[in-house]
């Protein structure tokens, strides 16, 4: 009884949670719950370590049991992806399709010739720098993923071909989820970008908002912060001098045109010189050498392929281009500028106080330590400072997956004490079984990537107090930084009306602009719009939690297989205590499904009815079955013609939404008219093709159209009795 009790479901309740390896928490059933209701839209915007994978794979996992052969894209971060494939594994027992170069090519030799690899339903994982190609994403079939998930969406949400695709994306599904800790980084146009991410305008389509923080939740906040301010050595000031010099001089001739480029460039210069010294160093010869390029051949490409800057660590095409910028200083002027502060930097490489400062924390600290830097370059001087204090691990952008993988597998296996990271380890990593310290050697221009740090410990699971600790210079670079950061602090928070702990609304440029040339913030005045976070689904979530609960514990109070419950067992009753009031009367439990006109599986409830007779034998038993059965469906009728009115109502707008959906992917593939040529014909067989891709979509729009209304009408299943306690007397 218990075990089929515990396999009862209704319409809305998440069955796959109760399967599912993880702690039960309420509110990450909520984003679910929304979705499960009708909901299509939904941003997950929690604080860091609160479980945003969980919440969508709980989301994946119900769309697959609900609907099995749902086709569903998970785009993720590329350093992601293993660990995104190890949770829904491990947790959901969800295997990934893989949605990179080589799976793809491996599938094509699987399938049918002409056919798409893409086509197959399951979840499909890749990443956005995969799917941003051209030739991919042009390869995506043009009917509707029934889900898409993107892990951190802010990324996206820049005016750049990483937004086209996504919106391509996200506008081509008929359910979306997006995930990110950071929605609001100061800048008002890519927020606006991201709420508006794949909404239909032919029908009401608002996006659902989860906001959640430790505090909110009830969890208190069980972090310890340390700025520690290190006193500089004289050689080490020196250098940052000379670079505040050059800085002025750079900012007196750049003007408006060069403005921009001016201040990428510096911003470069300032954010190493306040990590290490030979960062600094390896940074300016990097710009040196295009100079000395440049000058050897003046009307050369600033962009060059040369200048890939191998060894310069998780550099982006942002960094890349301020290093080969033309800032307006004579290149001669210029030159003489960098190789007077390289000469300064290469005799403060040998008196890195804050470097020393590091290393002697972690002497003193015996525990594991989770050791950020935002550069390659000062990584590698941790790792030579460290080298027989402690054993460490490094985690680098430079390293291929597996390489990753082995590093941390020696961090978390105990192998090593100091895990040694860029900020590449700084999203998705769990780290809180391992260790509970962050250091900081520098401080990030984004300070949301201080919270991603700090969030690779302080997560769901940690037990221990988690201490964070920043080592500052003691320096007017470093301090005006400082000020800067805490003024568009207080710009944000008043935006988005929260205190942000590290400061998580940060806009670079503006920030670059703050820095270098004073401009102020206003304060006076909001950003943008307050949050609208949804409380709607608390209470559900409250409740579907408690369900949940429940049956996990009456499942585990069946031993046989799950198998096993479609086969009825019978005890005489008078052996059960609970049950003895029940004199010379049987009970009979039935499992009873809901299906609707699809034959899906809407519900599964149990009923029992008590039989007034003694049940002598198999055969009394199967005599009483029709009788038994017939009372077992009329309990329920009720019941279904409850949800057949309230599925009616709901296909109203999922046949809406259907269309609207269909009508923008045959306006996107609409072919134009053309004239047909006398010798060549590709114009006409271009036509052809999107004329055979425009009927595809509406096929496909009108079988799910079908499928919906089909699926509006719910009627009783055939009972199964699971369980017969009866009288013999």
């Amino acid at each position: 009884m218990a075990g089929a009790i515990g396999a009862t479901f209704g319409e809305r309740s998440l069955d796959s949670a109760v399967h599912a390896d993880l702690e039960i928490l309420p509110h990450q059933l909520e984003p679910a719950l929304a979705l499960t209701s009708g909901v299509r839209r939904v941003l997950v915007a929690d604080d860091v370590g609160l479980g945003k994978t969980i919440q969508a794979g709980l989301v994946i996992a119900e769309v697959l049991r609900r609907r099995p052969t749902s086709r569903v894209l998970i785009i993720v971060p590329a350093a992601l992806a293993d660990q995104w494939e190890g949770e829904l594994s491990r947790r959901f027992g969800i295997a990934c399709l893989h949605g990179d170069r080589l799976a793809l090519e491996a599938g094509g030799h699987e399938v049918a010739v002409g056919d798409n690899p893409w086509r197959r339903s399951g979840a499909w994982l890749s990443s956005l720098d995969f799917l941003k190609q051209p030739h991919v994403v042009d390869a995506l079939p043009p009917t509707p993923w029934d889900l898409v998930v993107f892990d951190e969406a802010h990324l996206g949400c820049g005016d750049s071909q990483r937004h086209a695709v996504c919106q391509k994306v996200a506008a081509n599904s008929r359910q979306l989820v997006l995930l990110t800790a950071t929605p609001h980084d100061g800048n008002e146009e890519r927020f606006n970008r991201l709420l508006s991410l794949g909404a239909l305008t032919a029908v009401a389509d608002p996006i659902t908002i989860f906001r959640r923080s430790r505090h909110t939740l009830g969890g208190g906040w069980n972090r310890r912060v340390r700025w520690r301010r290190v006193q500089i050595s004289r050689e080490e000031a020196r250098a940052l001098d000379a670079l505040t010099d050059f800085e002025r001089a750079v900012l007196r001739v750049a003007g408006d045109e060069r403005r921009d480029a001016a201040l990428l460039l510096l911003s470069i210069f300032r954010k190493r010189a306040l990590s290490t010294m030979e960062a600094l160093a390896a940074s300016l010869r990097r710009r040196l050498a295009w100079l000395e390029r440049s000058a050897e051949a003046p009307g050369s490409e600033p962009h060059q392929p040369s200048l890939a800057f191998e060894h310069a660590d998780e550099l982006g095409p942002e960094e890349a281009a301020g290093l080969s910028a033309d800032v307006g200083l004579d290149g001669r002027h210029e030159r003489a500028w960098i190789q007077r502060v390289i000469v300064l930097a290469d005799a403060a490489r040998r008196h890195e106080t804050k470097v020393a400062r590091v290393v002697a924390f972690v002497r003193r600290i015996r525990e594991p330590i989770v050791l950020f830097t935002e550069f390659r370059d000062s990584l590698d001087v941790l790792r030579r400072r460290l080298h027989g204090l402690a054993p460490a691990s490094l985690v680098h952008g430079g390293q291929s997956p597996s390489e990753r993988r082995a590093e941390l597998g020696r961090f978390l296996g105990g192998a090593t004490r100091v895990l040694l990271a860029t900020d590449v380890a700084g999203l998705g990593l769990n780290l809180q079984s391992r260790s509970r310290a962050v250091v900081n050697l520098d401080l990030p221009w984004n300070p949301a990537r201080l919270e991603q740090r700090a969030g690779r410990v302080d997560r769901i699971g940690q037990t221990r107090p988690v201490h964070v600790t920043l080592f500052v210079a003691a320096h007017s670079a470093e301090s005006s930084v400082l000020i800067r950061l805490s003024k568009r602090a207080l710009v944000a928070s008043r935006s988005l009306g929260e205190d942000l702990g590290f400061a998580r609304a940060f806009d670079e440029p503006a920030l670059r602009a703050s820095i270098f040339l004073g401009a102020e913030p206003d304060v006076s005045r909001p950003m943008g719009p307050r949050w609208s976070p949804s409380v709607r689904w608390i209470r559900p979530a409250r409740r579907a939690a408690a369900i949940v609960l429940r049956h996990r514990f009456l499942r585990r109070r069946w031993r046989a297989s799950v198998a096993d419950l479609t086969s009825a067992r019978w005890t005489p009753i008078d052996r059960l205590v609970g049950f003895r009031t029940l004199a010379r009367a049987s009970l009979l439990i039935f499992s009873v499904p809901l299906v609707d006109g699809a034959g899906t599986m809407v519900e599964r409830h149990v009923v029992g009815l008590c039989v007034r007779r003694s049940i002598s034998g198999s055969d009394a038993l199967r005599a009483l079955a029709p009788a038994a059965t017939h009372e077992a469906t009329r309990a329920f009728v009720a019941r279904a013609h409850r949800l057949t009115r309230r599925r009616r109502a709901g296909a109203v707008l999922a046949i809406d939404r259907e269309r609207s959906l269909g009508e923008r992917l045959a306006a996107e593939w609409d072919p134009v008219e053309v004239q047909p040529g006398l010798f060549d014909r590709r114009a006409q067989r271009s036509r052809e093709q999107r004329l055979a891709i425009v009927g595809e979509i509406q096929r496909e729009v009108e079988r799910r159209i079908a499928e919906i209304a089909l699926a509006t009408g719910v009627e009783v299943g055939e009972p199964a009795l699971v369980a017969a306690l009866v009288d013999r007397s």
